[in-house]
């Protein structure tokens, strides 16, 4: 049986709504995007994968979430130009030209080359997206890099949204537990089991940002399974502990957008935001061209002795585990007078919203 990346670029060629399907941009396990070129027009056009046209509900499920996109008037969001079906019944809809790459494919290029006033610029953009999509009550629940794309002009697009659920119901068809890369971005309580919400979103682009400074990624699992683990419990690994002169600013932005207790986070799209261009306007963040030399790979929980830099606590390591009981509510009790192994004492989780999903 033929790949779905075979699938996808056997379609080259073909007529849709006017469009000549010219090269493949983007695929995912649910559809491929491709560029199309008109009379004088040019567009990106998405078609859900023939695999899972003949699927019960696959087909009405990607229609309407097109349908659904088109409600959305921001521009982080692609506006809908046409829809339809194939010839071989298979859903495709029009979207106005993306073009550029994926945040994917711009990370693999880039390295750790990238610029932290730029790293914040595209953070930012997505964040004003997310707060405009917030009022809207709309919810993505799996940003990722591949879900995001830098146009030629350097906007950014948030793709995939309203297909979430659709894109994990086809990855479970393929034997994934989850959407491939995803689970390195969740936030504890989507990883554990949650519906997603705003502010696991937001979880996301925050993760993102992480991996913009550093080229490095946030949770170091080599395996989908590890990442998810690492994810349900441990504590993000500070962005002091892969690079110790990282300036105090950007330590304290991320700091503040993955603590541990969502209740003690960043709370809003808006703020994170306006946060993010406010570092990105100060003169020392301005000037500089990468974070760091050298950075260092993110901490995991079977990890050796690091370097500990000076103005970190004896005992913080970058990561470690939220010491939460199994199934707990409220909060903790008194303020211990041990030595706690994270960021934070134990006195400050308030985990009334980090208890795992319950069996």
């Amino acid at each position: 049986m033929r790949s779905l990346e075979q699938r996808a670029r056997a379609r080259l060629g073909d007529l849709l709504r006017g469009y000549e399907l010219e090269a493949v941009e983007d695929m995912d396990v649910l559809s491929a995007r491709f560029t199309g070129r008109g009379n004088d027009t040019t567009a990106s056009v998405c078609i859900l994968h023939e695999r899972w046209a003949g699927l019960p509900g696959f087909a009405a499920s990607f229609a309407r979430a097109a349908w659904l996109t088109q409600t959305f008037d921001h521009p982080v969001v692609p506006r809908v130009l046409d829809s339809g079906v194939s010839d071989d019944r298979s859903p495709f809809v029009v979207f106005e030209w993306i073009g550029g790459e994926t945040l994917a494919a711009y990370m693999r290029r880039r390295g750790e080359t990238v610029p932290p006033s730029e790293a914040l610029r595209i953070a930012g953009l997505l964040a004003d997206g997310l707060a405009a999509l917030a009022q809207q009550g709309a919810v993505h629940g799996a940003i990722q890099p591949q879900s995001v794309a830098l146009t030629d002009t350097g906007a950014v697009r948030l793709l995939h949204l309203g297909w979430t659920r659709l894109r994990e119901q086809a990855a479970a068809h393929l034997g994934h537990s989850s959407l491939p890369r995803l689970s390195g971005y969740l936030s504890p309580t989507q990883a554990r089991g949650d519906a997603p919400t705003q502010q696991d979103d937001l979880w996301s682009i925050s993760v993102i940002l992480y991996e913009l400074l550093t080229g490095a990624s946030l949770r170091a699992g080599e395996s989908e399974e590890e990442r998810l683990t690492e994810a349900r419990h441990w504590e993000a690994p500070s962005l002091r502990a892969a690079c110790p002169l990282a300036p105090e600013v950007l330590v304290d932005l991320l700091d503040a957008a993955l603590h541990p207790v969502a209740t003690e986070r960043i709370q809003s799209a808006a703020e994170f935001g306006s946060r993010c261009r406010l570092v990105a306007g100060l003169p020392e963040i301005a000037r500089m061209r990468r974070l760091n030399n050298q950075v260092r790979p993110a901490s995991s929980p079977t990890r050796g002795a690091s370097v500990r830099p000076s103005n970190v606590p004896r005992g913080h390591s970058g990561v470690s585990a939220l010491n939460l009981p199994d199934q707990a509510t409220g909060t903790l009790g008194r303020r211990s007078d041990k030595p706690t192994a994270g960021r934070y004492s134990n006195a400050e989780l308030r985990i009334d919203t980090l208890h795992p999903k319950k069996g």
